[in-house]
């Protein structure tokens, strides 16, 4: 019973420890997964807005081209291609714009791309605005487009936008980079914190459980071994009793050899009581120093204690 409880004990503790270090692993492995998941898509975001960025700067130097092909129509045909052109580029640049401009609002007031944007000495937003306009202007007016207009479209699509369009792409690509760097921070922790909870459950968990599991098996193979000598005494016993070529005294002989062999003690002595006195009927003693025949007073031996 007590090596079945010891071995139940063992099995859960082994098992405990194993659920209790998968469950770590799981859990750290599921909150970085998470954690990357949410990096990575921020870092999408922030490659779809450069991508769009470059897209907005080719389109105004579409918008640019399209409002000198309108002002220098030499007949109406290539007058309203340009017309059509100008008013796509016009809606997809102020659709876009609109778009990049309320994901830009949404960041705090301090962030550089915000300052960009809104800050009246850059004024990003009011420029764009700005030049849609004037290109809308082109549109409005059928017949008779402003040369004013087309000069100051000209001007912004050639000196005054395209260094803000870098700026704000470098902008993005600067956050960008700064978002890879605190992922690959991020997944260096992860590690190792990994490493930190393995080593833990390493000298908390799995270091004592293969302490019980060695105190198991030796206690085991010791149980083991007691058995197996029992069996090897208890067949000795039935094989000498059972020897008819023996005769009596022979076979008690054998009985005390044996016996002083198993619980390895020196003297193995059978007695027989007599009155006040023990008679020896047959010793095993090495040393010689009894006899049988020999007989001793009660009184001076522990047997008349037991008596």
């Amino acid at each position: 019973m007590t090596s079945d409880t010891s071995s139940a004990h063992v099995i859960r503790r082994m098992i405990s420890g194993f659920a209790l270090a998968l469950g770590s692993i799981a859990v750290i492995a599921l909150v970085s997964y998470t954690w990357t998941q949410h990096m990575l898509a921020i870092e999408k975001e922030r490659f779809a807005l450069i991508a769009t960025n470059a897209l907005q700067h080719m389109r105004s130097q579409r918008l640019a081209l399209a409002a000198e092909q309108l002002m220098e129509a030499p007949d109406a045909e290539t007058a309203d291609r340009a017309r059509a052109t100008l008013s796509r580029t016009v809606d997809e640049m102020r659709q876009t714009h609109d778009t990049l401009s309320r994901a830009v609002t949404s960041l705090p007031v301090d962030d550089p791309l915000y300052r960009v944007y809104h800050d009246p000495a850059v004024a990003f937003d009011a420029r764009i605005r700005e030049y849609l306009t004037r290109a809308q202007r082109l549109l409005d007016t059928e017949h008779h487009p402003q040369p004013a207009d087309v000069l100051a479209i000209r001007q912004a699509a050639l000196y005054d936008l395209p260094p803000l369009f870098n700026q704000v792409t470098r902008l993005y690509a600067d956050e960008r980079s700064r978002l890879l760097s605190t992922l690959n921070t991020t997944h260096t922790l992860f590690l190792g914190l990994l490493a930190v909870v393995l080593a833990l459950q390493g000298i908390v968990i799995f270091r004592p459980m293969l302490q019980d599991a060695r105190r198991y098996i030796s206690q085991r193979n010791a149980s083991e071994a007691r058995l197996r000598a029992r069996e090897r005494v208890i067949r000795a016993l039935y094989d000498i009793t059972s020897n008819t070529q023996m005769d009596y005294l022979q076979r008690v002989q054998t009985l005390l050899y044996m016996g002083c062999e198993y619980f390895r003690t020196p003297i193995g002595v059978l007695t027989r009581l007599d009155g006040d006195e023990l008679e020896v009927v047959a010793v095993h003693d090495p040393g010689n120093q009894m006899q049988p025949g020999q007989r001793f007073p009660l009184a001076d031996r522990y047997c008349a204690t037991v008596l």
